[in-house]
């Protein structure tokens, strides 16, 4: 893992609207799935979605240390709501005081947002975790949601 060059604190922040299930056909779920990943790709190209905010950051980081790069980071997600991070974790089996970890979840604290999902892929498993404010959706409702829609992708893609 060490042997990239992006090993570290990288942070990176994109704002991508979703798109709108009124204009799409839930029939078609890959081609839901494309057009989103359609848009994230244009932002994440783009020069000053990341690049920008990027060099930012390290400029902040550099001469106000780590603090004040997250208090940076902080404010632009102040007007957010709902955030959706990743992180890719190791690909073989990781041990603690030699026990075997069969898996964890990485999930960001501290954010002040109704909802995160946080996606973390383990020995190539792919595990998301949800943190909701108490009262804002009900939480039983968006599971059977996210099984339901994993269960159409899956569907579709064989």
């Amino acid at each position: 893992m060490r042997k990239g060059k992006t090993w570290g604190n990288r942070i990176a922040n994109i704002e991508v609207p979703l798109p709108n299930l009124e204009d799409d056909d839930l029939t078609k779920p890959l081609q839901f799935i494309k057009k989103a990943h359609k848009i994230i790709k244009r932002k994440r190209n783009g020069l000053f979605g990341l690049y920008l905010m990027d060099g930012l950051l390290k400029v902040v980081r550099t001469f106000g240390g780590l603090q004040a790069a997250a208090r940076t980071f902080e404010r632009k997600w102040k007007n957010c709501s709902f955030a959706i991070t990743n992180m890719i974790g190791p690909t073989e089996q990781v041990s603690f005081a030699n026990h075997p970890v069969n898996g964890f979840y990485f999930v960001p604290t501290g954010i002040d947002l109704s909802l995160v999902v946080s996606v973390l892929s383990y020995m190539e498993n792919l595990r998301l975790g949800f943190v909701i404010e108490n009262g804002f959706i009900d939480h039983q409702r968006l599971i059977a949601c996210v099984e339901k829609a994993f269960q159409l992708i899956y569907e579709a893609a064989t």
